[in-house]
């Protein structure tokens, strides 16, 4: 299907995107489908594969790494990762704080990592270091890492059922599948003060039409919804990045296919 809209999506990605894009196609008769990649391999497929026409990954700044020069897109962030903790069966038999389950060197704790080894709710240390200073060499110190791209959850449960882990720090749009894999593993969202959210990036890499109203789609009522039901946190305010930019005349497109969202407003004559 060559007229199809391709997004390359970082591995972990392409279940949730898959949904929306099937969604899509279904409502908007726009074919469109995703690829994933491990992030690791994002560029080497940019650079030899024929382009996609969107890419999704984590992180605005790679977004925008991965954008052409003089693309008059902007990447904008359509999702975002919320951190919890994942407990194995029978851990606790009364509430504790989320901060003294992390900082207790009495239980074996995890942490789950992108390929890169860069900790996917790596913000949720930085806090805990304002919060208990030294937190982050400790709790990194006595950490196992697990590798558990977004979205992905088998081998954080397996974990967790085997009893290598006690507990592991990770983002919630992996809880379906960590609690498939593990049966009786709870799952500790955090309070405020720690949860530091991973944002999720969307950029334009194509001019074609269909891509841009994708890109609408995903982040639509419609496109959040189904990210919300994978765990993720729901950025629709993001949408205003896209009609800033239309108003001010950075994005020139057709009018939205897509009946979730208003076409774009023509420009007024002016009178001789």
């Amino acid at each position: 299907m060559g007229n199809e809209v391709t997004l390359l999506a970082q591995e972990g990605l392409e279940t949730v995107l898959g949904e929306i894009a099937g969604a899509f196609t279904t409502t908007h008769r726009a074919p469109a489908r995703v690829v994933s990649t491990p992030p690791q391999d994002m560029r080497h497929r940019l650079d030899i594969y024929p382009a996609p026409d969107l890419i999704a990954v984590a992180g605005l700044a790679r977004a925008r790494a991965a954008t052409r020069p003089g693309s008059t897109a902007p990447a904008v962030v359509f999702a975002r990762g919320l951190p919890c903790l994942y407990l194995r069966p029978g851990l606790l038999d009364r509430p504790r704080p989320a901060l003294d389950l992390l900082l207790d060197p009495g239980l074996r704790l995890g942490l789950a990592v992108a390929a890169d080894g860069a900790a996917l709710a790596g913000g949720v240390l930085d806090r805990a270091e304002l919060l208990a200073p030294g937190a982050r060499a400790a709790t990194e110190a006595r950490a196992l890492p697990l590798p558990h791209l977004a979205g992905t959850g088998r081998g954080l449960g397996r974990g967790l059922r085997t009893g290598r882990f006690d507990l592991v720090l990770g983002l919630r749009c992996g809880a379906a599948v960590t609690l498939a894999a593990c049966p009786g593993a709870r799952v500790l969202d955090l309070p405020a003060d720690l949860a530091a959210t991973t944002d999720f990036a969307l950029a334009l890499l194509s001019g074609r039409p269909e891509a841009a109203w994708l890109s609408f789609f995903i982040l639509s009522p419609e496109g959040q919804e189904l990210l919300r039901r994978h765990g993720f946190g729901s950025v629709a305010e993001t949408a205003e990045s896209y009609d800033c930019a239309r108003r001010e005349g950075v994005m020139e497109l057709p009018p939205c296919p897509v009946s979730a969202l208003p076409p774009p407003t023509a420009p007024r004559k002016r009178r001789a």
